[in-house]
């Protein structure tokens, strides 16, 4: 069984993967015809998928989900060629079989795949990858840095090495766009931590968001606010109290039509408005009556309501009259 790497970021589509599955296929088995269906391609995910489930656009989604649970992401892909579609030609088959002949395990066949049965998106991928290889070909090959491959840091000091992996993200982050990654920029991936951020691409949207969560989550808690606690002596305490309040006046009592008799008492309407002599021979009261009010300029009844009683004895009004002047006003008023 052959184990391989493949480094890619969250955001990527399941094509990307897809992609990369099927370059891995076309090394170890070498087909007439590259399918993705031909084989079964399942995955796990260490200790949340424990049962493995088929690989596709569909199934992508889950894997995406449960692999962003763990600080440190990992997927397990699985890959078989279907029974019914295993090779037919026996020297083919012999070369991944034990010979019946010989006895002997022959070495799986390494012939590199023509380039019409590679996909477009690994064509393209090969082709930034190719570009990046012959670009930082280490200018001291066997030297201190014991790589061929290496990006020299812009100042010159150190070499760092670079394998496959790098080789690997760097092209599928330059794909994404030059601002990610270019022929002379590296991508900002925790593969490329030896190298200064100055010198490497954006970092993708999705894991800047990753990363500024997790900061947060990590952050330590605010400091409470002290809380001060001051005694004062009872004499400096007396010194900042405010003065008692002074005692409240009390109020005078509110003159109501119960506390002061009037004419026309509470809660009687005065009647209609009639001339002082007319309203003295309707309620056949005494002429000296209306002679009285009009000796005092009270014309009409309108004036009424704003008479008291004790104004009546003030005028010069007998008791008597006053209590037939009330008697009236009783009859008048509603």
């Amino acid at each position: 069984m052959k184990t391989d790497l493949i480094y890619m970021t969250n955001d990527e589509p399941f094509d990307t993967l897809k992609a990369q599955i099927l370059v891995r296929i076309a090394a170890v088995y070498a087909p007439d015809k590259l399918n993705f269906d031909d084989y079964n391609v399942s995955f796990t995910v260490p200790r949340l998928v424990k049962d493995a489930i088929g690989l596709d656009a569909q199934s992508y989604t889950h894997l995406l989900k449960n692999a962003q649970k763990m600080d440190d992401p990992a997927v397990k892909i699985l890959i078989d060629p279907k029974p019914d579609r295993l090779p037919t030609n026996p020297d083919k088959e012999n070369e991944q079989h034990i010979s019946k002949q010989g006895g002997k395990a022959k070495k799986a066949s390494t012939q590199v795949p023509r380039e019409d049965r590679i996909l477009p998106a690994n064509a393209a991928l090969n082709e930034k990858i190719g570009i990046l290889r012959a670009r930082w070909a280490c200018p001291n090959p066997g030297g201190p840095c014991g790589s061929d491959f290496c990006f020299v840091k812009p100042d010159g000091e150190g070499h760092f090495p670079l394998s496959h992996e790098h080789f690997n993200v760097w092209g599928v982050s330059w794909l994404k766009g030059s601002n990610f990654a270019d022929e002379n920029k590296p991508p900002n991936d925790k593969l490329f931590d030896g190298i200064s951020t100055d010198s490497l691409g954006a970092r993708s949207p999705l894991l800047q968001r990753r990363l500024e969560l997790q900061n947060q989550r990590n952050a330590p808690p605010a400091p409470s606010m002290p809380q001060i606690t001051i005694n004062l002596p009872d004499m400096m305490r007396q010194q900042f109290q405010p003065p008692p309040p002074l005692p409240l006046q009390p109020a005078l009592p509110a003159l109501t039509h119960e506390s002061v008799p009037m004419l026309v008492p509470h809660p009687l309407v005065p009647g209609p408005k009639l001339d002082i002599n007319v309203f003295c021979q309707n309620y056949n009261l005494d002429p000296e009556i209306a002679a009285r009010f009009l000796e005092h300029k009270y014309r009409t009844t309108d004036s009424f309501r704003y008479i008291e009683v004790k104004e009546l004895k003030e005028l010069g009004f007998a008791a008597g009259e006053i209590a037939e002047l009330r008697a009236a006003i009783a009859a008048w008023a509603t």
